[in-house]
């Protein structure tokens, strides 16, 4: 393991990575938040997380997605037509009124978070509204005994998980303040340092970075993986000092080193079982082998198992402009 206050900076050109990954979530650099969660046990986590980021430069607002499911096609349900068509507003407010007092509740006091109760399919309507408030965070909650709650199912959080262009923080009802010991897998390709960057920037102070690195001596360089690509080239250690360089520069945090070789999937699971991370963050999808089976394989089973909180970070967006702003957003 490597502590990063021993870490002597190397004179190294890093791979080009947008200013805006870089800056992400740093503490006093205002963004938006947006918290989706339900009525639920898992509610409270996220709203501490939410919070807590607040005080460090997030503007928070709260949405609860609400499937109301229509009569098919021939049903006297009348009930539950009535309820779809005529007090639909009148549910909405219900809703919004009792996730209010949850957050007061939770916080001790009221907070100004403005917040909406809206009829769609969850994950869609999640991935919208994200997109409409221009977030760059969604924040959710996950059940620790393997399954999401009823409204945020499994099936919604990994179709967010899935499609989001944004990071998401999926956390647990244990994760009551900014995590403060954050394992990051990496393959020290450019998403993957994306990843590592906004763990860095959204740990607690003098909190702990542990990267995990899982190698295998089968997986063949794929034309473009920047990350194997530098892994052949400069070996292992020198891979894990520049990026240490990268994300220690101008904070107060910790950084630890572990190397494991063999199944991704086996091995990440087991360092985080060695490390007892208080949430676990890793790159989302890109093309090349490595992180296809952390994705599809790992991610999945920790949203399925729901021993930790996660932080899944998507690859930069294609439209980010030169100065490393989301031009789609702006």
């Amino acid at each position: 393991m490597t502590n990063a206050s021993n870490t002597k900076h190397l004179e190294v050109e890093p791979l080009p990575l947008p200013a805006r990954s870089l800056d992400l979530f740093k503490s006093g650099k205002q963004f938006n938040l947006l918290l989706a969660i339900d009525n639920d046990d898992v509610a409270p986590a996220a709203i501490r997380i939410a919070s807590g980021l607040a005080s460090r430069g997030a503007r928070p607002s709260v949405l609860r997605a609400v499937e109301l499911m229509a009569p098919a096609p021939g049903s006297d349900d009348a009930m539950v037509l009535y309820a779809h068509a005529v007090l639909g507003e009148d549910l909405h407010q219900t809703m919004k009124e009792a996730i209010k007092k949850r957050i007061a509740e939770t916080l001790k006091h009221d907070v100004d978070w403005p917040i909406e109760s809206v009829d769609g399919h969850p994950a869609a309507t999640i991935l919208a509204q994200a997109a409409a408030q221009k977030a760059e965070l969604i924040v959710m909650g996950i059940h620790a005994h393997g399954a999401f709650s009823q409204a945020i199912g499994e099936n919604t959080a990994m179709g967010v998980l899935a499609k989001a262009e944004i990071p998401i923080m999926a956390v647990r009802p244990s994760l009551a303040i900014v995590p403060r010991r954050i394992m990051v897998a990496t393959d020290f390709g450019i998403a993957s340092r994306r990843a590592a960057h906004v763990a860095a920037n959204l740990a607690h102070p003098g909190g702990t970075i542990t990267l995990v690195h899982v190698a295998n001596k089968d997986w063949v360089v794929e034309e473009g993986d920047e990350g194997a690509e530098l892994v052949h080239r400069e070996g292992i250690v020198h891979a894990f000092k520049h990026l240490i360089q990268e994300i220690t520069l101008d904070k107060m945090i910790k950084v630890e080193t572990v190397t494991r070789t063999g199944d991704p999937l086996v091995e990440v699971l087991a360092a985080a079982e060695d490390i007892a991370p208080d949430i676990i963050a890793l790159a989302s999808h890109r093309h090349h082998l490595l992180t296809r089976v952390l994705v599809g394989s790992v991610t999945r089973q920790l949203a399925r198992e729901g021993k930790w909180s996660l932080l899944v970070v998507p690859p930069v967006s294609l439209q980010m402009d030169k100065g490393g702003n989301n031009a789609r957003a702006a």
